[in-house]
């Protein structure tokens, strides 16, 4: 019967509007006051979870500071982390995550909300909260991630491309080579010729067959001549990473990049 409360007081919480603040209080009180007489631990936690309240949830862990909560998380699906993640509910991750909860991969999913709201929020919190300080995107779909990047996000996505500019054979600078068939890597093409780094090595492969204009371009990159011909053309590789996928990067559009490049599909 007292778990049953619980789940009524905390749904009752999660309805309640933002402004009202006191009535939000008394119907904490009134859940932590019955939390002790829970049938158990985990009917607690379910009731906090599913309120998306972060004080009931750090009172829970308070009151059974012992308990494997990693395992009662993972035996509920209704209190998946993933689920936190998508809302963008920060606190209550941060307060699975003093309470012990193992979250391994599930923290991916940080990288996914930074990009489709392209918020810096879920980055920091990767860094700064769970220690994720050298690598953040995935290497091996690295230019895929240049590709979905929006402005604000655009400055740390160039961070981590000096990074891997250092090492050109390494998984992240061999995505941006992979092209497949009917897909068009116009702009992370255009990151690459922005780096102000000598690219050629990654095309080498395929200069031979590359249409004159881009092999011109990518050839740039290997002097210091060319690579002010390219800053002359774009002088902000930043604003490069943060454009649309479908503007113009180096007077090329989506249409032209694939009239000059239509062996974009062969390995």
């Amino acid at each position: 019967m007292t778990s049953l409360a619980l789940r009524y007081i905390s749904h009752a919480i999660a309805k309640l509007p933002e402004e009202t603040d006191s009535a939000r209080e008394s119907f904490r009180s009134a859940f932590i006051l019955l939390m002790s007489e829970a049938d158990t631990p985990a009917d607690a936690f379910r009731a906090a979870f599913d309120g998306r309240d972060e004080s009931l949830l750090r009172a829970v862990f308070a009151q059974w500071p012992d308990e494997n909560w990693t395992r009662i998380q993972a035996q509920a699906k209704s209190t998946r982390i993933g689920t936190l993640i998508h809302e963008q509910n920060y606190g209550m991750l941060l307060a699975c995550r003093d309470a012990g909860i193992i979250m391994g991969n599930t923290l991916h999913l940080l990288i996914e909300v930074a990009l489709r709201h392209d918020d810096p929020e879920p980055i920091r919190i990767l860094r700064e909260e769970f220690a994720h300080t050298d690598l953040i995107w995935k290497q091996n779909d690295f230019d895929f991630s240049i590709l979905q990047c929006k402005p604000r996000l655009a400055p740390l996505l160039w961070e981590e491309m000096q990074i891997h500019l250092q090492n050109l054979h390494g998984r992240a600078m061999q995505s941006f080579t992979r092209f497949r068939t009917g897909y068009t890597e116009l702009k992370p093409f255009a990151a690459l010729l922005a780096s102000g780094r000598d690219i050629t090595p990654l095309f080498r492969s395929q200069m031979n067959r590359m249409h004159p204009h881009l092999a011109s371009l990518v050839q740039n990159t290997a002097s210091k001549h060319g690579q002010l011909a390219l800053r002359a053309l774009e002088p902000d590789p930043v604003a490069i990473i943060g454009r649309a996928p479908d503007g113009i990067f180096f007077d090329l559009d989506a249409r032209s990049f694939i009239d000059d490049y239509p062996e974009r599909s062969e390995k």
